[in-house]
């Protein structure tokens, strides 16, 4: 960090630079302390444009949550779905099988892995579809 301290002021002339890269270093280590403020940033009109949203987002250090509806992975299908159907999907802290994340996806422990969705079943991870595991959160 001594070495972006530097570089900082190195670029005094650059007072919005220099604001900027100081913003994101205090966000660094909110994160690193546990301290993050996380809050939701929408915009305020459709037409405005993703650097003001990044920017409003570093004034007010804050980390912007996804509203829209790209789904860029697996993790992010299974977010959408879990809200439309009011379902809770948490990671579960230092839980891992195999190095991947287990997550709660309403009374069921699941992982993802090459995008597919594996279901804690009698004993053992066993292949689930989203369908099926829908299907089986709603029926409990």
């Amino acid at each position: 960090m001594v070495y972006w301290l530097a570089f900082i002021n190195s670029t005094s002339n650059y007072t919005i630079i220099k604001k900027v890269l100081t913003e994101g270093l205090m966000m660094i280590d909110r994160k690193i302390s546990g301290t993050l403020n996380v809050q939701q940033t929408l915009p305020t009109s459709p037409f405005q444009s993703s650097e003001n949203v990044i920017y409003n987002t570093i004034n007010n250090h804050s980390v912007t949550m996804s509203s829209s509806n790209f789904i860029s992975s697996l993790k992010d299908l299974l977010e959408q779905t879990a809200m439309q159907y009011n379902v809770l999907f948490v990671p579960i802290r230092n839980r891992t099988f195999q190095g991947k994340q287990i997550y709660q996806f309403g009374n069921h422990y699941i992982y993802l892995d090459d995008n597919v969705i594996f279901c804690y079943e009698t004993n053992q991870y066993v292949p689930i579809s989203l369908m099926d595991l829908i299907k089986e959160t709603i029926v409990l």
